[in-house]
C-alpha cells in the first residue's frame, strides 16, 4: 500500500499534490472552502502533533502539538478558518 494521501481537482480528476503519511495511524480531515482549502493530519501515535497542509499551493504551512498524548480525531469547520481536535491520554 503506498503512504501517502493524493489531492485532486474533482472537476477534471487532475493530482494537484500529495502528502506522504503513515496511513495505518492517519487522522485527517479536508476544509470544504475554496479560499481555505486545508487539510490536517495526524500520522503518529508517539504524540499530539498536528500538520496543516495547504491544498491550493500544495505545502506544509505549519506543524503544531495540540495535545501531548496521540490525536484520535481532526475536524475543521465549512470555512477552513477554525479545527477541533481529541486525543486520548495514554497511561
Amino acid at each position: 500500500m503506498e503512504n501517502s494521501i493524493k489531492i485532486y481537482r474533482t472537476r477534471d480528476l487532475l493530482l494537484e499534490g500529495s502528502v506522504e503519511v503513515n496511513l495505518s495511524l492517519a487522522r485527517f480531515a479536508l476544509s470544504p472552502s475554496n479560499e481555505n482549502s486545508y487539510l490536517v493530519y495526524s500520522d503518529t501515535v508517539e504524540n499530539g502533533k498536528l500538520t496543516i497542509f495547504n491544498t491550493i499551493d500544495c505545502k506544509v504551512i505549519k506543524s503544531i502539538e495540540p495535545h501531548k498524548s496521540p490525536i484520535m480525531k481532526v475536524s475543521v469547520n465549512e470555512k477552513g478558518n477554525m479545527m477541533a481536535t481529541c486525543s486520548c491520554k495514554v497511561f
